[in-house]
């Protein structure tokens, strides 16, 4: 596990629901999965080197995760549907639990 994942990891262990970490910079914000992903992407900041650490993702939110172009996601819950769009889109998954879709 590289340092960024390794640390996106931590942080989610240690409470934080939505973490963004690339060499050694980290970014957090707890306002909600959907709220927090729309201002990380609305700041119009480069993403596509960052690992996003978030406490779930079904297919919306993997959406938003799209938008932000990340190059990958760890997460406690993936849906299926999640990580196929994910995947297609070139994130790489690092996941705990894979589900059925579930709403947020």
């Amino acid at each position: 596990m590289d340092n960024d994942l390794l640390t996106a990891k931590k942080m989610l262990d240690s409470g934080n629901a939505v973490i963004l970490v690339c060499n050694g910079m980290v970014l957090t914000n707890n306002k909600g999965l959907d709220i927090a992903l729309n201002e990380f992407i609305s700041s119009n900041f480069d993403f596509k080197e960052f690992v996003l650490g978030i406490v779930e993702v079904n297919s919306i939110i993997s959406s938003l995760i799209i938008d932000l172009k990340v190059k990958c996601i760890i997460t406690y819950k993936l849906s299926n549907i999640a990580k196929e769009k994910l995947e297609n889109n070139g994130i790489k998954c690092s996941y705990k639990e894979l589900i059925n879709e579930f709403e947020n």
